[in-house]
């Protein structure tokens, strides 16, 4: 049912579930990509 792209909450969660488990792993490079992409 996703018409105009996806909605910004689904960016949020995607974001969050994302650095979450690279912080668990471990990629901090990844979590630092991630915080200057989307941290602005």
């Amino acid at each position: 049912m996703v018409s105009s792209g996806i909605s910004p909450a689904a960016v949020v969660v995607v974001v969050v579930a994302v650095e979450s488990v690279a912080s668990v792993v471990g990629l901090d490079s990844v979590v630092a990509a991630d915080v200057a992409l989307v941290g602005e």
